[in-house]
Parts: C-alpha cells; structure tokens; sequence
C-alpha cells in the first residue's frame, strides 16, 4: 500500500490493516520456518478488476528461504518486464505475506497450490493470483478427463461462468454444458488444446490464451484476452473425481476471492463449516481495511460429485476437489457485479 492510502485511513482503521496484514493475517500466529515449502517453480495466473483489468501469467522461481526470483511475465497489455526479486514468508497456518506489501495476503494448499489477493494502482486495482508448483514431465494425455470449470471476466465485460468440460488424449475438448451469469446456457464451439513438457499450455486459435496444469494434473488455470482485447478472463478448470457428502464440507477453511464489475474489491478470510454445511464467517478482512465479519450464517450442500450449492443463492455454484482440500465458486456479488471465489482447507 502506498503511503496516499495510508495517509486516508482513519487511526482505527489503519491499525487494524497492520494487525491483520504485518505479522499474523488473518489469525494471529508467528511467522515460522515453514517458508521451505515454498521452494520451488511456480507458474502464475492472475486477473485483476477494478481500474486497468488485465490478466497476467509467467513464472517464479522460489528458494527455501522464501526469495522470488521472477523468470518471466506476460501481461494483456504485451508489458514483459519482470521486475524486481521479492521475499515471501509462510506461518504456520500456511497464511503468505510479501515483504514490503501490506495488501498482499495469501495461502498455501498441499505444498503445490498457493492463491492470494493484493491492491494496485494506489489501491484502485484489485488483483487474485494462483501460482502452482510446475515439473518439468507433462505430456498431451495429462490433459484428457472430465473437466468442471468456473471463469470470471474483468473488463468491457464482467460475468462468471461454469461448466463442464471433456479432453481427450489428444487435446481435443468438448464442451458439455455452460451456464452464463445472465443465465443463458450456450454451450459453444469445440476447440484443441496444446501442452508443453513444462507444462504450459496453448490453444491453437486464440493467440492469448495460455495455461498451465498442477504437478498432480487435476488443476487446470488459464487467462486469455475477449472482444478485441478489452476483456480479461481467468479459467480454472478442476478435474471430476471422487465421491462426496455434505459431511466433506466441514472443517476450517481460508477464503479469498474477487469481485468484477460494480464494486470491484477483493476480500480474504476463514470460515467454519460444520458437517451439515452451516457456514460461519470466523473472520473478514477486505481491501477497503474493512474487517466486519458477515452477520448470520449460510448453509451450503455438496452433492455427489462434488457440485456445491448455497440455500439462499441461486446463482452460487462450486466444486470441491477430489482431494477434498479446495473449493472453486462462482456467484453473483449484487446488480452489475461477479465473484470468483477459493477456498482453501485448513483443517
């Protein structure tokens, strides 16, 4: 955050911004030696809302001592500078912090997947990025399975949409059913799909489109540009598997998501959620240094295959892992706005 935000924000406020984002997020732990996790390659995908939405993906090289080293970047814009070196540290609850930058809040799952929110542009901006951890042995047949995905669009146009998809081991995908946020359900053309040994993947008639897949090829996440290059789209894509009951739901689990359209923002937090699926928010922090948490509880249903469901929201969908350790959701966020929102298991 820079020093204009903070000179705005009322004493209270600001004090609980460096409570919540200097030492101990969302949960109040210390800082420990659990950094070493983070040691590794990460490809990135990120999309930003709010002022100048663009997407951006490329790749991080990370020691053991949380150092950053960035190797590439792409932006929308075709901006390839890659910056400078950075410093991430790890708790032990898994919560990420970068030194040097309030805003950026994050979370790590399983070693391999880390997802976090942080400001821009004065914080006008509002980003959510995903960085998973690549190997080097990827092959076109990874690719093939039955897919769910969720998007969220930032730009010209703002809208979620999800749906399911189907590989085969040759990259050719055909799309099974889409729901759109204006609740049409075209489905749409099919398309093949490219994959390199490192893991970065390509679709061959869309120029901007690239994508990478998890270490353990269930996860799939892409950016790529709409509408002449003034909308901005993130995909992720998580391979179906596993059987599930409502009962999966419940545990501790770190949120963080963004919002497109009217009243672009980000917020991070955890929620509780029982073996019937009543969610409570335990704690809420979002970029506005707001840190209310939400009054009443929801109830959420998980269906067999993993599809998840909120009682008092139609337009709410998610999907649980076959691992059990993420959720991926989709829903309105009010008139004109779009959520994108990740869940990641604590406990």
């Amino acid at each position: 955050m820079n020093n204009k935000l903070i000179v705005t924000l009322p004493v209270t406020l600001l004090c609980s911004f460096m409570l919540y984002s200097c030492g101990s997020s969302v949960d109040s732990t210390d800082t420990t030696n659990s950094t070493a996790a983070l040691a590794g390659n990460w490809s990135f995908h990120s999309l930003r809302s709010g002022v100048s939405p663009r997407w951006r993906y490329g790749n991080d090289q990370i020691d053991a001592n949380g150092n950053a080293t960035r190797i590439n970047i792409t932006r929308s814009s075709n901006n390839q500078d890659i910056g400078e070196a950075y410093t991430l540290s790890v708790d032990t609850n898994n919560t990420i912090l970068k030194s040097g930058v309030d805003t950026y809040h994050g979370t790590l799952s399983n070693d391999d997947l880390i997802v976090n929110t942080r400001s821009r542009n004065s914080g006008s901006a509002y980003r959510l990025q995903f960085l998973q951890k690549q190997s080097d042995n990827y092959s076109l047949s990874d690719l093939q399975g039955d897919w769910h995905f969720h998007t969220l669009s930032s730009g010209s146009t703002n809208d979620w949409r999800h749906g399911e998809e189907q590989i085969d081991a040759s990259g050719n995908v055909t799309r099974v059913s889409v729901v759109n946020s204006d609740n049409s359900v075209i489905v749409g053309g099919d398309y093949t799909l490219g994959i390199d040994a490192q893991g970065n993947i390509t679709r061959t008639d869309v120029a901007s489109y690239h994508g990478s897949i998890s270490d353990d090829k269930t996860l799939m996440i892409n950016t790529r540009s709409k509408e002449s290059g003034t909308t901005f789209r993130i995909k992720i894509l998580q391979k179906k598997g596993g059987s599930f009951t409502t009962a999966d739901l419940a545990g501790t689990w770190v949120f963080h998501n963004l919002v497109s359209g009217a009243g672009a923002s980000w917020t991070y937090g955890v929620d509780t959620i029982d073996a019937n699926g009543i969610v409570i928010n335990t704690s809420r922090f979002n970029n506005s240094g707001d840190t209310t948490t939400r009054a009443g509880i929801q109830t959420l249903t998980l269906d067999a295959n993993g599809v998840i469901r909120r009682s008092d929201s139609p337009s709410y969908h998610g999907v649980m892992s076959a691992d059990k350790n993420y959720m991926i959701v989709t829903t309105d966020a009010g008139a004109g706005a779009y959520r994108l929102k990740v869940f990641q298991r604590r406990n």
